[in-house]
């Protein structure tokens, strides 16, 4: 595995473009593994605890590499007025374009998880609709942060 700093060179090296998201996502989202069903339960409850007593979405979210996996901007649905996904691939960004604009159905069974909770299930005009709304997809580089600032000011009134 090697260092933290051994790690994030070979990350950096890494092939992005080549990397299929469709394909990652049929082997690892076309079913609700018991790992992310873990994981989205511990999200879900952890997320409506805290923002229990927020009615309006007022935050602004971040997936930073986002990859092919939408569970997370879903997981942050109901409190954020604005998500950010960002990722450095290519490949993954039209990807998540393509879901934003219209989902594939595998993504309905990681929603119906979170709908556990009412906050989620509560979502005005459903996960869909409020994702296109409030979904912001943007190349960039964890790695290289210096080439990168994303503005964590709330948005603006109109």
């Amino acid at each position: 595995m090697g260092s933290p700093e051994e790690q994030a060179q070979s990350k950096a090296e890494a092939q992005w473009e080549k990397f299929d998201p469709t394909l990652y996502v049929q082997e690892n989202y076309s079913r609700l593994l018991s790992v992310d069903e873990t994981i989205i339960s511990i999200v879900r409850a952890h997320f409506s605890d805290h923002f229990r007593d927020i009615s309006e979405p007022l935050v602004h979210g971040i997936d930073v590499g986002a990859g092919a996996n939408l569970y997370p901007a879903l997981s942050m649905l109901p409190w954020c007025a604005r998500i950010t996904l960002l990722d450095r691939s290519k490949s993954n960004l039209d990807y998540l374009r393509q879901q934003v604009d219209g989902h594939d159905e595998s993504w309905e069974k990681f929603w119906r998880k979170l709908c556990l909770d009412d906050a989620y299930a509560a979502v005005p005009g459903g996960p869909w609709v409020r994702l296109r709304e409030v979904a912001q997809i943007e190349q960039g580089d964890i790695l290289n942060p210096v080439d990168r600032r994303l503005s964590l000011d709330p948005p603006c009134e109109s």
